[in-house]
């Protein structure tokens, strides 16, 4: 008798494994529900350095005195590796700074939120003597994803 239990108990094992995998064990997007996605783009003077990576001085003008400018991005339920790649545009339309590319969750793991930015520095570089309008593109897996517009002026004496 205790011989089918146990034929039966590695008979069932097996089926009992496969309805786990398939049922028990959600992937990402059935996890969360929500796909993917970018959620908020800001130009900033700052970020935090401790979690959560909170803009600091929000803006869409700086001062040729100020540090950086600093494009803030916020995604939601990540669950690979993406690519970034910011290309900062001068005031004359030319190209000033292109980041490369920079990947964000490089380990791959679920996060509900994630936090990426790039600065470029504005005193005592080449950005302060360019006051006007300038752009930032932010591409995503190379597809244009954010484009702002900021200002860098000169500091009122």
């Amino acid at each position: 008798m205790l011989q089918k239990y146990y034929i039966k108990c590695i008979l069932l094992l097996p089926l009992f494994s496969i309805l786990l995998a398939t049922l028990g064990c959600p992937s990402p997007q059935t996890r969360t529900g929500i796909d993917f996605r970018l959620v908020e783009a800001k130009t900033c003077q700052d970020v935090k350095d401790t979690f959560p990576a909170t803009p600091i001085g929000e803006t869409d003008t700086f001062l040729t005195t100020d540090e950086q400018v600093v494009m803030w991005l916020k995604f939601e339920n990540i669950d690979k590796p993406h690519i970034l790649r910011w290309k900062w545009y001068s005031p004359n339309g030319e190209l000033y700074y292109d980041s490369g590319d920079f990947i964000t969750n490089a380990e791959g793991g679920f996060h509900k939120i994630n936090y990426s930015w790039m600065p470029i520095i504005i005193a005592g570089d080449k950005a302060s003597s360019l006051p006007g309008e300038w752009k930032v593109l932010v591409f995503l897996d190379g597809n244009l994803k954010v484009t702002r517009t900021f200002k860098i002026v000169k500091n009122k004496i």
